[in-house]
């Protein structure tokens, strides 16, 4: 019990003293995912897909992880510290390179190199670079907690890019109640319930107060840089998309009548209106428009 019991505080302290080492000059000594990912694939050797099995890194908040993911079992195999505090560590749960075999024989320096780099580009899909750009911490149930958790607090000294951060995640708290459009875990999502109304009232307010506080994001991103530019185009489009984004999680969950409260009068510009006019308008009569 006493050992227990000790073990119990040695990790409280643990956690404590990570809590109080994060800063936002401690974060952005992290490498990108890129940097982390040719690391990876300059020492270690990993074939994906075999066995179900697929190689995926984690940008947390005191470091990043690489784990061995099984898709079939919907579970992580293994996970294992890769960097911290300005250093790579060896990881024991991959073949280095120059220990692997293929076939029973020596691997030539030209196979590796190649096999090294098809693994790389495997990983390094566009896709994954630009969520672990926009997205401070990425790759694991529960990132949008940790952004929230550690980057909200020092809203003061965020800049443009920081405070979009925070916004894609609670967006993404939000979108998970409904659906798990990043296949991670989120720690609310909606019980729906067969034939009946798909939506608790707890539920609703907790989708609106996620939604709310990504909009708010959004519009303190525009009001230090109405430039800001992302996918859809400016901050201003994406902060308007965020507000049509809450009515269509509602609408199927509530009424189309309660929904539509939630969109504010003159939401986009007269130049949006008039290029989504011209789309229409370019449509054939019964055209699919997606």
């Amino acid at each position: 019990m006493k050992f227990v019991t000790f073990s119990f505080l040695v990790f409280v302290v643990f956690q404590t003293t990570l809590a109080q080492s994060f800063s936002l000059k401690t974060y952005q000594q992290m490498p990108d995912y890129a940097t982390v990912v040719n690391t990876f694939c300059d020492k270690y050797h990993f074939v994906q897909n075999q066995n179900n099995t697929q190689l995926r890194f984690a940008k947390k908040p005191y470091g990043w992880y690489a784990l061995t993911y099984n898709y079939e079992d919907n579970r992580v195999v293994t996970e294992e510290l890769f960097w911290q505090n300005n250093r790579f560590f060896p990881l024991t749960s991959f073949d280095a390179i120059s220990n692997k075999l293929i076939e029973k024989e020596p691997a030539s320096p030209e196979l590796e190199l190649e096999t090294a780099s098809e693994l790389a580009k495997q990983l390094l899909t566009n896709q994954l670079i630009t969520d672990f750009k926009r997205h401070p911490f990425f790759g694991y149930d529960y990132w949008a907690e940790d952004v929230i958790q550690n980057f909200e607090p020092l809203v003061s000294e965020l800049n443009d890019t920081f405070l979009y951060s925070l916004g894609r995640s609670y967006g993404a708290l939000a979108t998970n109640m409904v659906t798990n459009q990043f296949q991670f875990k989120a720690a609310a999502q909606i019980k729906f319930v067969e034939g009946g109304n798909c939506i608790t009232m707890d539920e609703k307010n907790e989708l609106i107060r996620l939604m709310r506080k990504s909009q708010y994001y959004f519009s303190k991103v525009y009001e230090a840089n109405k430039d800001f530019c992302v996918a859809v185009g400016t901050i201003h489009t994406k902060m308007c998309n965020e507000y049509m984004d809450l009515f269509y999680k509602l609408w199927p969950l509530t009424s189309i009548t309660e929904a539509a409260t939630y969109i504010p009068d003159n939401l986009y510009t007269p130049n949006v209106l008039s290029e989504a006019r011209n789309y229409l308008n370019s449509c054939d009569s019964n055209a699919i428009f997606f």
